[in-house]
């Protein structure tokens, strides 16, 4: 049709291809959940939102359901239930803060340190496959690249949309 611009000339080129990235980003976002499913989730006997928060207070330590939902982008009602299920499990138990008494952290126990570690060759497998095709430098520079999206979200998530 004569008149109407096509999407490809709305959006100058260095923004089309960081939009490109973006939606190439947010399928692998939406697509990685499959073999963490089907390897490590069916190895567990957990749900997904349960080893996603495993693996969450593994890597970071104690935290509150809270920051769990903002980290993690799981809902706070999925958060509070894989939470029950892991205490009643015996894999998570309350932590306390030095801090705020008010708030109420939770870590891994040692049984669920040990379930945690007993992840590990599952999570091996399909950090292997997914990663198997990435030489080491591409693999430092994936690294590289991950750390630096990550700290902009860090700081979108602290103070807001940041422009530029």
């Amino acid at each position: 049709m004569a008149g109407i611009a096509s999407a490809e000339t709305l959006v100058s080129t260095k923004a089309g291809e960081s939009m490109d990235l973006l939606v190439q980003m947010l399928k692998l976002a939406s697509l990685i959940h499959r073999p963490m499913r089907d390897v490590v989730v069916e190895a567990s006997g957990a749900t997904p939102d349960e080893i996603k928060i495993m693996m969450c207070l593994g890597g970071e330590g104690a935290m509150a359901g809270h920051d769990i939902t903002d980290l993690m982008a799981i809902p706070p009602m999925n958060v509070s239930r894989a939470l029950a299920s892991l205490q009643k499990r015996g894999w998570v138990e309350n932590a306390s803060d030095g801090v705020d008494k008010r708030r109420k952290p939770v870590q891994l126990s040692p049984t669920g340190l040990s379930a945690f570690q007993a992840l590990a060759p599952a999570l091996s497998n399909v950090a292997t496959y997914l990663l198997g095709s990435l030489n080491t430098g591409e693999k430092k520079s994936l690294e590289k690249s991950v750390s630096k999206i990550m700290t902009r979200l860090e700081a979108w998530s602290a103070d807001g949309p940041q422009t530029a």
